[in-house]
């Protein structure tokens, strides 16, 4: 039997604080040049800001976003590498990312699904994620986005589940 992995990446809904309190949207720009140093600053100060005024109650909830250009950039230069060396280990059948359509009204931003070959191939993923991993890190490129990958995207837990027959379901 085949097992299915799905990470839902990027964002949970915020829980609500109190009835007062307020939400508001701030939209930065930064020139590529400067984005890692911007992300770097906003993480350090201004995400530790937000989370002081969530738990004094002044505010919902907040959300921290790139851009879905950043996002597939992001997916193409560490995600995917990454899979295609699952795939050529043999613990994966396939994969498939979505990118949700209207995101606002989505509780997250991407879905990552894993289909792998079996229970032993999916017992076998830490052990084939540090093996590739591994041989990714001499990649320049995919270490640099490796290093700044938690500025791109908040990773949830995976959840595991295996297909279901429609005669399964009547």
């Amino acid at each position: 039997m085949k097992t299915a992995l799905a990470l839902i990446g990027l964002l949970a809904l915020p829980a609500a604080a109190s009835e007062s309190a307020g939400t508001f949207v701030v939209v930065y720009q930064a020139a590529p040049a400067n984005r890692v140093a911007f992300l770097r600053e906003l993480e350090s100060s201004g995400a530790k800001q937000l989370q002081r005024w969530k738990d004094e109650g002044a505010l919902q909830g907040y959300r921290l976003l790139v851009s879905r250009q950043e996002y597939v950039a992001y997916l193409d230069d560490y995600v995917l590498p990454q899979v295609a060396g699952w795939a050529e280990e043999g613990v994966l059948d396939s994969h498939a990312v979505y990118l949700a359509q209207y995101p606002a009204a989505r509780p997250w931003q991407s879905l990552l699904l894993l289909e792998y070959r079996g229970d032993e191939a999916l017992a076998a993923r830490e052990a084939v994620v540090a093996k590739v991993r591994a041989r990714l890190a001499a990649n320049a490129k995919w270490k640099a986005v490796s290093d700044n990958k938690k500025n791109v995207r908040v990773e949830r837990p995976p959840v595991v589940a295996d297909p279901v027959s429609s005669k399964e379901i009547r």
